[in-house]
């Protein structure tokens, strides 16, 4: 009868050990959230490549640091993409697809990636853009807006009236 005692202890004491486990994780999972915590902070994504939530729909200007081509899981399967690295350092590098490709050559006037580097684009999130015919919102690039042209005082309007 000893020999059963010996045998069902050890599953004893680790049921109880699970447990107890479960009650420290549990413990720790059920801290109240700080009422100032963002929507970002609340679900913080793994993802270490660009989202539309890091740069906005009025966007970023960030300089071209290069490309490399890596290999991506999605749906369970691994495919190989161009990343797009920037400068800027404290953004993640993007993943293109045909589309912003086609946008990056355009916003950039460069004939090769080559020609692309250290030039500036515009990297903005557009809410209209769908995937796999739903509008799910994505990013997109665009040229960087050249700053307003300076008009000449007319000289004939040159006076000291404040109006």
């Amino acid at each position: 009868m000893d020999a059963w005692l010996e045998d069902e202890r050890p599953g004893w004491e680790q049921a109880q050990a699970s447990e107890r486990e479960h009650y420290e994780r549990s413990r720790k999972m059920s801290q109240p959230i700080d009422p100032n915590t963002s929507w970002d902070a609340l679900v913080p994504s793994e993802s270490k490549y660009l989202k539309k939530e890091d740069v906005g729909e009025d966007g970023v200007i960030l300089t071209i640091r290069g490309f490399k081509r890596e290999m991506l899981e999605a749906d369970g399967k691994e495919e190989e993409k161009t990343v797009l690295y920037f400068v800027e350092r404290e953004f993640r590098p993007m993943v293109l697809n045909i589309t912003n490709k086609e946008l990056l050559k355009m916003a950039t006037g460069a004939a090769s990636p080559a020609q692309a580097r250290g030039k500036q684009i515009v990297v903005f999130a557009d809410p209209s853009v769908g995937f796999a015919g739903k509008i799910t919102g994505g990013l997109r690039i665009k040229k960087v807006p050249a700053p307003p042209a300076t008009t000449p005082k007319d000289a004939a309007f040159d006076d000291d009236f404040p109006f």
